[in-house]
């Protein structure tokens, strides 16, 4: 996830649209992307501090 997050970002993503995939995953997947997204705000914030 991590690895994913930070070449988004690289390629200019905002947390805002980070967190959008994320919502939207879980819309189209359930619960099995809902559990990734502890994950995917961990590695956002690791890779865009405050």
């Amino acid at each position: 996830m991590s690895y994913h997050v930070n070449n988004a970002i690289k390629a200019g993503a905002t947390r805002k649209e980070l967190m959008e995939v994320g919502y939207i995953t879980t819309l189209m997947y359930g619960s099995q992307a809902l559990m990734e997204m502890n994950s995917l705000v961990d590695a956002i914030n690791a890779f865009l501090p405050e």
